[in-house]
């Protein structure tokens, strides 16, 4: 049969960007999708972008053209789009000839699309950065014009996208970028404060600036750069730190021949990197053929220290891990994975294990898929779809499908009852969505409080709820699923919930919460990873006021930087033991004091706890070994 050609529409798309167009008034909050990687999280650059936008009506002969990107940006680093054309035709079959494709703002791309077919979409990648605006204007979004003429320059379809600038913090001198902060369990330094302890039950900072997203996996945590490398630290059994070695690192190194990375997942002893121009690079352990080379180790545990290229894999826009297992979401919205599949996460239909990327049954229109496991046992997945929706395909002992039922799948089907979702993530113990309103779904097991809820079912012997159910939550921007707990941010501060053994809840405390529990003593907070039994977040420059303590002979120099403010100081310490013993009295000190040497102490590890007299400050904790 011949394709009909449209004569009378021969199109030539051309994207403009108006760099320096600003809004007259600010617009609403982003959605959770630009808090750089979130959650389980949850939640990070090219991975949890914004849903394609359609219209309502596409007339034949036009386009509909959408951008897919962060719509919340760090100025001097680069940020991948997708565009994204669709012909709309009056006949099936039909074809627009030739149509040329050009973004120009911060830089001028240009590209031609031979031959679009009707209903079909053509997507195209692109780098732009953003350079920070004045200081009157940094508060305007950046106004993208995304419009489609055709040759003759009748103009075909047009979109406008707003792109806002992280703020500034302070008044006068420019971010310094992101830093890392942890909790819970730290016996390899895991949390990345540079030293070994017992568990951390509240916030710590790490050493890394310009961080633009954080992973935890299982006893490991790795950090996305705004230049595009990526640091790790902690457990190294497995040449999981990429650094060539299989010695555990305390303080970060850097992983080796990565750059122009975008986005960074991990789950037990391997990592996974997504480079800018689609190509995927996985280190670590590969018993279960979670590195997609095409081979497994016959032998648990052994190392691979060096990131290599999954081969045959490009075209990839988001990844994830869980467990045993790798996801690669493709920019024409299917899935591909790879990894152990006991339980039929990978969706392909089987149980067996894929040495190499294989394609999902059952998706497409993909925006983000979540795996939910800890190392080989309980792993399911979740795919988000452009519409809102979720499929799911896997374990389901507990529910964590929320079907109803405790029947496994082995291909994905959808998630009845839920709508409008724009986040999900997953453990191997439960799983979350996040809605368009700021609400929070959670089902799966509930024997520790993970749910945010009394868990309203039995699964056997196991407290669960095997439906979505509403967390007690509002106005939350990111969430992200660790094993037997939970943490969201809401209004850039953290709260969590679930279990809290090794002071995963951040909250000060190693007691279990079931209710949503505010994390003191932190805020600014852009996104946050839960793992198996820790918690790493970014935060513009940790927890306030830059407190440090170092040793000195016979005990601890306690350090930090001025802070707004005329109330005097509260310092207090502690040995660090467990069960914990009640703060002491505090020492006050006035207001303009910026160190205080402790002495008398014994040499083991003590927690310093400062703050402002009245308490409104917040405070912030620091770990060290006396001298």
């Amino acid at each position: 049969m011949r394709t009909r050609t449209l004569s009378a529409v021969t199109a030539a798309a051309s994207i403009a960007l108006a760099a320096c167009v600003w809004a007259a008034a600010d617009a609403g909050q982003p959605p959770v999708s630009t808090h750089r990687a979130r959650a389980g999280a949850t939640s990070s650059a090219v991975r949890d972008h914004a849903a394609l936008k359609r219209r309502a009506r596409c007339r034949p002969g036009h386009v509909e053209l959408a951008l897919r990107g962060p719509r919340v940006v760090a100025p001097q680093h680069s940020t991948l789009y997708i565009v994204s054309v669709r012909a709309c035709t009056s006949r099936p079959g039909a074809t627009i000839k030739s149509i040329r494709l050009s973004l120009r703002g911060p830089q001028r791309v240009s590209w031609r699309i031979r031959r679009l077919r009707a209903g079909s979409v053509a997507r195209k990648r692109a780098k732009l950065t953003f350079r920070r605006p004045p200081a009157n204007l940094a508060s305007k979004p950046v106004v993208l014009i995304i419009q489609a003429r055709s040759r003759r320059g009748r103009l075909l379809g047009r979109e406008r996208v707003l792109i806002h600038f992280r703020p500034e913090v302070g008044s006068s001198r420019p971010l310094e970028g992101d830093t890392t902060i942890g909790w819970g369990i730290n016996a390899s330094g895991e949390v990345g404060a540079g030293f070994r302890s017992p568990p951390l039950p509240s916030p710590v900072r790490g050493p890394l600036r310009g961080v633009r997203q954080v992973v935890a996996a299982y006893k490991s945590g790795f950090a996305l750069l705004d230049d595009g490398t990526v640091r790790a630290w902690g457990g190294n059994g497995s040449g999981q730190l990429g650094d060539g070695t299989h010695f555990e690192k305390i303080n970060p190194v850097q992983v080796l021949g990565l750059s122009h990375i975008v986005q960074i997942a991990a789950a037990g002893t391997h990592a996974v990197a997504l480079r800018d121009d689609g190509a995927v690079w996985t280190w670590g352990e590969d018993h279960y053929g979670q590195l997609g080379n095409g081979t497994r180790d016959a032998t648990e545990g052994m190392a691979h220290p060096v990131p290599a290229q999954v081969p045959g894999l490009g075209g990839v826009v988001a990844i994830n891990t869980g467990g045993p297992d790798d996801v690669a979401v493709l920019a024409d919205g299917t899935v591909r994975d790879w990894g152990e599949n006991r339980y039929g996460q990978l969706g392909d239909g089987t149980k067996e294990m894929k040495l190499a990327p294989t394609p999902v049954k059952n998706l497409a229109g993909v925006r983000m898929v979540a795996m939910g496991g800890v190392g080989p046992n309980s792993v399911h997945m979740l795919a988000l779809l452009g519409n809102g929706t979720v499929m799911v395909a896997g374990h389901n002992d507990h529910g964590q499908l929320g079907l109803g039922d405790t029947t496994n799948r082995l291909v994905p089907v959808p998630l009845p009852g839920l709508s409008g979702v724009r986040a999900i993530s997953a453990s191997g113990s439960h799983s979350l969505a996040l809605l368009s309103d700021g609400s929070v779904f959670s089902w799966g097991t509930g024997a520790e409080g993970e749910l945010g809820y009394p868990a309203p079912e039995m699964c056997g012997t196991v407290p669960c709820s095997t439906r979505p159910r509403p967390v007690n939550l509002a106005g939350v921007s990111a969430v992200s699923a660790g094993w037997r707990f939970s943490v969201a941010i809401s209004n850039e501060q953290v709260l969590s919930w679930g279990r809290n053994e090794g002071g995963e809840l951040g909250n000060g405390t190693l007691a279990n919460h079931t209710a949503p529990q505010l994390v003191p003593g932190i805020a600014g907070i852009h996104s946050i990873w839960a793992s198996e039994k820790f918690t790493l977040a970014t935060t513009e420059n940790g927890p306030s006021p830059n407190f440090s303590v170092r040793p000195v002979a016979g005990g601890l120099l306690a350090q930090w930087a001025p802070a707004p403010g005329t109330e005097p100081w509260a310092l207090s310490w502690r040995p660090f033991s467990k069960p914990r013993v009640e703060w002491p009295r505090p020492v006050i000190l006035p207001a303009s004091t910026r160190s205080y040497a402790i002495t008398g102490l014994a040499p083991v590890l003590y927690e310093v706890r400062l703050k402002r007299l009245s308490s409104t400050f917040g405070f912030e904790i620091a770990y060290g070994v006396a001298g």
